[in-house]
């Protein structure tokens, strides 16, 4: 149910609702890698031809990082094959 309805927001417009009382956002786990990990999930990003430059430096960008979503890194290890 839509308590106040703002000009912009028409029928048929697609909302995330938020509710009161809703949970927290769910806060990503981290995981610090080793550099031969690091070194591995890099090269094989830099060596995919299929990933957009822009999503390319995203990711080169997170797997720089200290810590990396662990969700992220078992994305690309299941596409590494490991």
């Amino acid at each position: 149910m839509v308590e106040a309805r703002s000009p912009l927001l028409g029928a048929g417009i697609k909302v995330k609702p938020v509710r009161k009382g809703a949970a927290a956002p769910v806060v990503k786990e981290m995981i610090e890698l080793t550099a031969e990990r690091r070194a591995k999930l890099v090269a094989f990003i830099e060596g995919n031809g299929f990933i957009p430059k822009d999503a390319k430096k995203g990711i080169l960008a997170r797997l720089n990082s200290e810590k990396v979503p662990v969700e992220m890194v078992n994305r690309i290890e299941a596409r590494m094959g490991g």
